[in-house]
């Protein structure tokens, strides 16, 4: 674990860096002045550090302390019984803090750390009252026996997910668990049993530490294999139990040996693991310790492999050990363990090979699936393709039909027209119901001759046939005359219209057909204006564009109708449903003529508030030099 002044912001917020003095002095010499800043400073450092912070501050002091008062002393057994003590401690604490899912195993934990605590503190009232050893085995002994169980399974609550463990963590833990049985077997357990004098009790409590042991770690093991090392409480807490039990075996061989004394270096082990503990249970991170959802594919990691290579090294790594010692070797017991370790690896080895055959069959799958799919997509394509072909030539025929249906309509369109001309001329001879009644047929003819024409025109714009005449243009005079020619409409329905003008509005074009855009606008606007409204013909220039807006307060265009507002024979269902006379074309054509000026035209509208057409055109190169 960092020191708590370089604590990465993966283990919680550090507390505020205090500048050395050297650093702010800018010399090397420390004046007692600057050495007593820095004590002042020390309070607000240790109020701003996190609780597991000081707390572990406080684990590294006392255990410098305890290899500083001396061996077998008093207050050396006072600090190993205050780490213990601390440790249940903190736990209490975290419970109550930080509420974690998990609270079973922190209970289970604090449960075992329970009794190895009683179990020092008996042995530890001999020596300092009676001044002498606990006798063996004894009450203390049953202690640290019976916190073991306490404490694995907490590991193994710990571990548990929502759904039961894989059974590739269970061979890989089953694995690791056997290799450090050959080994604990070959150092501790086989020589334990070969020594004489020890009682049945004494003999069950002294093989039962390293198998405990054993278990223990098969439980750390398991855990790490489900959960990982990403959470900061889990990572200590595991440290911590490998601590233990590494010290556990290395203080049941020198004792095995007669080389353990009270204060050795071992015991670091011990009070690493106690401080570890306590950190992990303060850490704010152990309250995120929550079950596995579900199983996840079992990646294998060169972590992984890492570990059972190193297990299944045990037993040849015992071998040689107990060659070079010239200890005698348990061939018997070594090759049980090496075939139980073997017998793992294989089966370990078979639920590899068949994921393998798993994955290539889901990958053949897929290969198999994606070809299909790819044939479907390429005759999806292809009918597509066919579709829009078919949709293309129906289009053509539809516009080669307008085309000839729009010649043939007016030919004798022209020729009423001209008929009714040379009735009016005779209007005298005619009667009053008469006359209306030419009226009503020379007003239907020019309608129906209009809407001929505009047909013939999209047909040539839509087949690139469209001829322009292109000249100088006052666009503000052309908007003079198609609001002067729409005045009548607009008295008639009460409709304000007016147009504001700009001197600078010049551009190149056909006038015939830009005065058929205005009007085309004019009308749209009048016509979908309630009475006593507006109509605006708004002019402005930049540098190179002439602007040309015309503005109503009618009903507006929803939006999703302006998408296809400048396609042929498009009307709104507002338009449809007030029965408002037109063809759809209008628009169309507008636009038309618009882009074959190199211009464009857009809408701004909102239903019930109005619309805005805006015709974008070129503006004359001339007279925006000038």
């Amino acid at each position: 674990m960092p020191p708590p002044s370089s604590v990465s912001p993966e283990w919680g917020m550090p507390p505020p860096q205090v500048p050395s003095i050297t650093s702010r002095m800018g010399v090397p010499a420390l004046t007692s002045a600057a050495a007593k800043r820095d004590l002042r400073e020390w309070p607000r450092i240790a109020v701003a550090a996190p609780l597991w912070a000081l707390y572990a501050a406080a684990v590294a002091v006392l255990s410098v302390v305890y290899f500083l008062v001396g061996a077998n002393s008093v207050p050396q057994g006072a600090i190993y019984q205050a780490l213990s003590l601390g440790a249940i401690g903190a736990i209490v604490v975290a419970l109550v803090r930080h509420r974690p899912v998990r609270k079973l195993a922190w209970l289970l934990f604090a449960a075992g750390l329970v009794l190895w605590t009683l179990g020092d503190a008996y042995w530890d009232s001999y020596s300092w009252f009676l001044h002498t050893e606990a006798p063996f085995p004894s009450v203390a002994d049953i202690a640290y026996v019976g916190g073991y169980p306490l404490l694995i399974a907490a590991t193994f609550v710990l571990a548990k997910g929502r759904t039961r463990p894989r059974l590739t963590d269970v061979l890989d833990s089953a694995i690791v668990a056997a290799s450090a049985l050959i080994v604990t077997w070959a150092l501790l357990v086989q020589p334990l049993l070969a020594q004489t004098g020890l009682s049945t009790a004494g003999m069950a409590v002294t093989v039962a530490t390293p198998v405990f042991d054993v278990l223990l770690l098969l439980g750390v093991v398991q855990l790490t294999l489900r959960k990982g090392f990403e959470n900061p409480a889990l990572r200590l807490l595991v440290v911590g139990i490998v601590f233990q039990v590494v010290t556990d075996v290395a203080y049941s061989y020198l004792t095995l040996k007669g080389a353990y004394m009270n204060g050795m270096f071992v015991d670091a082990g011990w009070l690493a693991a106690y401080g570890l503990f306590g950190v992990a249970a303060l850490h704010p991170s152990m309250a995120l310790i929550k079950p596995v959802p579900a199983p996840v594919s079992v990646r294998f990691t060169g972590r992984r492999i890492a570990l059972l290579a190193s297990a299944t090294l045990c037993a040849p790594v015992v071998m040689i050990a107990d060659s070079i010692s010239g200890d005698p070797i348990g061939v018997i017991d070594l090759a049980v363990g090496s075939i139980a370790v073997t017998l793992l690896v294989g089966a370990r080895l078979t639920l590899l090979q068949r994921e393998r055959n798993r994955m290539l069959a889901a990958v053949d799958i897929g290969r198999e699936k994606y070809r299909e799919l790819f044939e479907q997509a390429d005759e999806a394509r292809a009918a597509l393709a066919a579709q829009n072909e078919r949709l293309r030539e129906l289009d053509h025929l539809k516009d080669n039909l307008i085309s000839v249906v729009s010649h043939e309509l007016r030919t004798p369109l022209t020729s009423i027209l001209g008929y009714l001309e040379l009735l009016q001329q005779d209007r005298d001879q005619l009667t009053q119901r008469q006359r209306h009644f030419v009226g009503v047929v020379g007003r239907n003819a020019e309608r129906l001759l209009n809407i001929v024409v505009d047909l013939l025109f999209v047909a040539q714009a839509q087949a690139g046939q469209m001829t322009l005449d292109r000249q100088p243009l006052d666009l503000c005079k052309l908007a003079d005359h198609a609001v002067e020619a729409a005045l009548p409409a607009a008295n008639e329905r009460q409709i304000a219209i007016n147009v504001v003008p700009c001197p600078e509005a010049t551009v190149r074009g056909d006038s015939q057909r830009l005065e058929q855009v205005l009007d085309n606008l004019l009308s749209n606007a009048l016509k979908f204006t309630p009475r006593n409204g507006s109509v605006e013909v708004r002019l402005s220039a930049s540098r190179e564009e002439v602007v040309l807006e015309v503005t109503d307060t009618g009903i507006g265009i929803p939006a999703g109708a302006q998408r296809e507002l400048f396609t042929r024979f498009f009307r709104t269902d507002a338009a449809i449903a007030a029965a408002i006379q037109g063809t759809g074309l209008g628009l169309s054509i507008v636009k038309a003529i618009v882009e074959g000026h190199g211009g464009r035209v857009g809408v701004e509208s909102a239903e019930g508030q109005g619309a805005t057409f805006r015709v974008t055109l070129p503006r004359l190169v001339s007279a925006a030099a000038a």
